[in-house]
């Protein structure tokens, strides 16, 4: 899709891609996700990304053969393919890390690896089985983050992320939550983001100016915008916007009550990106350029157009 800068008269070319994660049942309070496309590529000036959630889900990449997108959970030698490149995997047979499954023909016979027969030591833990089991004091990993798929070398990226918190079941389900059901959630649910303070490592800036509407964006608003400070080169990653959510120590059986009568939430993640070559490499004129309206998400749940969670 095309945008036209306000600031500089160049097009510039953006993506939006969106993922998704569940948190609430009756019997845990961080379950289940939704399906919802997390890459789009863009056609002839080739600009691509996409939402990873590796430590959530396994998935480190993904491959499109033809018309159709295959996660890949690795990268390696394929002994029946002697060029020197790593091939991905798109998945493990009966979810044997030592049985790479190579060819995409065959990718509806993998799984993500759960266990390695040929070594009883390695173990694999996700962020989304941990999550079925959470209870006060427990966490589970959850680190999404923007990834430039550009085939182009030296094409850069600057990336921004919006997440959504809405309801995963119940009447509302897919519905943004209500204000006092977010200050529920937030005296509840310890999320570090990756933003907050001054360290000089975190990369995301939470957007709290005044958008116009005099809505200032905090971490207790149901939808925040982050913006990445720094360019993206092509197959380089952003810093996660968050790494793990925690379930408070301090939640009392009528907090986990209150929760599951509120129909849990789902954390909804869009992504975007735009190409830096026909605009800036400042990141201050990103940011004023999405002051400006230049950043947009199309794909943010509404009650008029919730999000379908499966």
């Amino acid at each position: 899709m095309k945008i036209k800068s306000k600031a500089i008269t160049t097009a510039a070319m953006c993506a939006l891609f969106v993922a998704a994660a569940g948190i609430g049942t009756t019997t845990a309070l961080m379950t289940g996700s939704s399906t919802v496309t997390n890459r789009i590529n863009i056609a002839d000036e080739g600009i691509d990304a996409v939402i990873l959630e590796t430590d959530w889900d396994g998935i480190i990449g993904y491959n499109t053969v033809g018309s159709n997108v295959f996660p890949v959970y690795d990268y390696r030698d394929n002994p029946d393919d002697r060029t020197s490149e790593l091939k991905p995997v798109y998945g493990f047979l009966d979810g044997d890390y030592s049985k790479p499954i190579f060819s995409s023909n065959f990718a509806y016979l993998g799984q993500r690896p759960s266990f390695n027969s040929q070594d009883e030591t390695q173990t694999f833990d996700y962020g989304d089985d941990n999550a079925k089991l959470m209870i006060p004091g427990s966490s589970a990993a959850k680190n999404p983050c923007i990834q430039n798929t550009t085939k182009f070398a030296g094409e850069k990226e600057w990336a921004a992320m919006k997440i959504t918190f809405v309801y995963a079941s119940g009447k509302l389900q897919g519905q943004p939550l209500r204000a006092d059901d977010m200050l529920k959630v937030c005296e509840l649910i310890d999320i570090d983001y990756n933003c907050d303070g001054n360290e000089a490592n975190r990369r995301w800036k939470r957007i709290d100016e005044d958008l116009g509407d005099g809505v200032v964006v905090a971490a207790t608003d149901v939808s925040q915008v982050f913006y990445y400070d720094s360019l993206i080169a092509n197959g380089e990653t952003t810093e996660p916007v968050f790494t793990k959510v925690t379930f408070k120590s301090t939640a009392s059986t009528e907090d986990i009550q209150t929760l599951e009568k509120m129909g849990g939430f789902v954390i909804y993640a869009e992504g975007f990106v735009m190409q830096s070559r026909s605009f800036s490499e400042d990141y201050d004129d990103f940011e004023a350029y999405g002051m400006e309206g230049g950043v947009i998400f199309t794909t943010t749940p509404t009650a008029d157009k919730p999000l379908t969670i499966t």
